[in-house]
Formats: C-alpha cells, structure tokens, sequence
C-alpha cells in the first residue's frame, strides 16, 4: 500500500468502527446504516485505485470488462452486501470469528503476507475469550471484521492475481446464503427482512 492508500484505509476503517460502535449503543435504523456504510466505502474506493474492479475474471469462462460507473459501483455493493451478511451472520460464539480466521488463513497461505498472520493472532485470542463468553463482536466487530475481509480480497484479486470470481464467490458463500435465507424467511413471514431476529445458522 502506498501513503494515500493506507491513509485512506485507515480514515475509512475507522469511520466503519464508527458506524458499528454507534449502532451497537444507539441501535440505528438500518437504512441509516446502510447509506452511511455505502458512502464510506464508495468515498474509499475513489480515493484507493486498488480497489476499482476494472474486470472479472472467471476460471472457465471469460473475462466482463466494466465500465467507468461499475468500476466504483460494483465493489461498493459488494463490499457492502458482505459485511451486511458477515453482521447478520455473527451469532452464536466462535461463529463469525472461526469463518474470519479460515479466511485470513487462507489469505495468508495464498499470499505469504505477514499482515494476515498478525490479524489472526487477535483472531485466535478473541475467539478464546467468546468461547468463555468473555468477549464479543458487536456491531462494531463484525463490520470491521467484514470490511477487512473483503477489502484485502479485491486487493489480492487486483494486484496479485490470486483469485477468480469463483474462488471469492465461495470463500465467502456462508454468510451469503444465510443472509439470502433470511430476507427470504423474513420477506414471506412480512418482516424487515433487516430487523435482528433469531433466525440465523446458529
């Protein structure tokens, strides 16, 4: 990363914590949520190229060149719909946190980087303490840890050239399908399908 992109990174991760640390203190309503999650991540993306997708590579297919508007756009609802899921996704102890550690793993196995294996060390200790029921993500944990997650892949995807659309698409399947499954249950029992319920795979 160079200055203005880890700046950036930073600010942008920071005001992520923010939201989640303010939702989980005042309950926000989700569409402020979700607007404010939206622009954080569409003003991060236009000041960090690195995370524009310009293409999408598939294995056994082809490649989709997008244009100048999906090039900001598309990661925005993608990094947004991911750590919406990751939030609805976190429950039941060692949960959201076992998944994010099989991530980082294997971001590290892929990659080599050191930045991985140092958020796992947090990772493992955190999970630790939620296993005794000691410590716990919160809004606020859940969205870093989700905005950390699919950052650092469309970095990966961009600059090293490590993943395919496939390979992403089921890295993070999990907290996708449940979050699919609940607007779903939610929809046709007439709920907001974004109001916390008890529904998730715990």
């Amino acid at each position: 990363l160079n200055f203005i992109e880890t700046k950036s990174f930073l600010i942008f991760f920071t005001l992520a914590f923010l939201i989640g640390y303010f939702d989980d203190k005042f309950d926000l309503s989700p569409s402020k949520k979700l607007l404010s999650l939206f622009l954080i991540i569409l003003i991060n993306i236009f000041f960090d190229e690195s995370l524009t997708l310009e293409k999408l590579k598939f294995e056994f297919i082809y490649e989709i060149d997008l244009n100048i508007f999906l090039q900001f756009l598309f990661p925005t609802i993608c990094i947004l719909i991911f750590i919406n899921a990751l939030n609805m996704f976190d429950g039941a102890n060692l949960q959201t946190s076992l998944y994010s550690i099989f991530v980082f793993t294997i971001l590290f196995l892929k990659t080599g980087d050191q930045f991985y294996f140092y958020v796992l060390i947090p990772l493992i200790f955190f999970s630790l303490l939620n296993l005794k029921n000691k410590s716990f993500l919160g809004d606020a944990g859940s969205i870093i840890l989700g905005y950390l997650i699919s950052v650092s892949i469309i970095k990966e995807y961009n600059l090293r050239n490590i993943f395919y659309c496939e390979e992403i698409f089921l890295l993070m399947f999990l907290p996708g399908v449940d979050m699919l499954r609940l607007f779903i249950v939610r929809s046709l029992n007439r709920k907001n399908p974004f109001i916390a319920d008890s529904q998730h795979i715990h």
